[in-house]
């Protein structure tokens, strides 16, 4: 059994900011109830942590403040009708060819998606139409395509800042001569519980609270995805809540660290891989809040 991340990323632009899980939207005050809805239909996952949120958080910025804000990850600006007082509509054209611009007037194609337009690992999405129901209707058939689009540079941004270039060769050596998997360990990274006889590797930085944790069982644990989901939100309650809080080896923040063990957040499943008898798990590193 081997599991290997490998994650890296380069580029000539500059990094984003911001958070990873927001969406940075600019549209006009009046519009902004109809671009919400827009959105949810468009991003309608619940991310389980383990209370249920949105996947991607709104964020509403003016259109005026475009270019404050051009760093940040996830861009999305949306316009409603041809309407040249309306500062969203002229950003809009600003954006898009006028071709492309009067087609989406038109439809069907509604939703327009530029990758790194400013920075590294950013998605752009522009979104135009005359009413909001000529919008929604086009969303299905895109759907999969730009959450699978994002949730991509999603993994590469966190990739560039959980694993540089450097990382800890002996102990992926360690892991991999002990169970015959190993995976790539960031430097600042350290063990914060083995547990051979349960199937539990608990990895962990102090500053930001990053935490990876691979889990395995004999045999085949979970037959589907919906399986997958339910052993994963039971997973922190059963294998990371009962540590003792006094074992884990930061120091200070005792109190900050009592409430990250308790809401245990996880953006997805990651890895369930089966070999030699055996279910694998590999939950992602815990994004926690500031």
């Amino acid at each position: 059994m081997f599991a290997l991340f490998l994650l890296a990323g380069c580029g000539i632009n500059p990094q984003t900011k911001g958070a990873d899980d927001v969406l940075t939207v600019f549209c006009s005050l009046e519009d902004r109830p109809k671009v919400e809805l827009i959105l949810n239909q468009l991003f309608n996952d619940t991310l389980f942590t383990p209370e249920p949120e949105p996947y991607y958080k709104i964020h509403f910025i003016e259109p005026e403040d475009y270019l404050r804000f051009k760093m940040f990850a996830n861009l999305v600006v949306v316009s409603l009708k041809d309407d040249p007082t309306n500062p969203a509509t002229n950003l809009t054209k600003r954006l898009l060819a006028p071709a492309v611009y009067q087609a989406s007037l038109k439809g069907p194609e509604h939703i327009f998606l530029t990758l790194e337009p400013y920075a590294r690992n950013q998605v752009l999405l522009v979104i135009s139409g005359n009413t909001v129901e000529d919008i929604v209707e086009s969303i299905p058939h895109r759907r999969e395509e730009i959450k699978t689009i994002m949730e991509d540079q999603f993994l590469q941004r966190q990739s560039e800042s959980l694993f540089p270039r450097r990382s800890q060769k002996k102990l992926e050596q360690k892991l991999f001569k002990k169970y015959r998997w190993s995976l790539k360990i960031p430097p600042d990274f350290v063990v914060v519980r083995e547990d051979a006889e349960k199937g539990l590797y608990w990895l962990g930085r102090e500053d930001p609270y990053r935490w990876l944790v691979v889990h395995w069982e004999p045999g085949d644990v979970v037959t589907d995805s919906l399986e997958a989901v339910e052993y994963a939100r039971a997973f922190p309650k059963k294998n990371v809540n009962e540590y003792s809080i006094q074992r884990l080896p930061f120091q200070g923040r005792t109190h900050r660290v009592q409430r990250l063990v308790r809401l245990a957040f996880y953006r997805s499943v990651g890895v369930h891989h089966r070999s030699e008898r055996r279910s694998f798990h590999c939950l992602p590193v815990l994004r926690w809040p500031n």
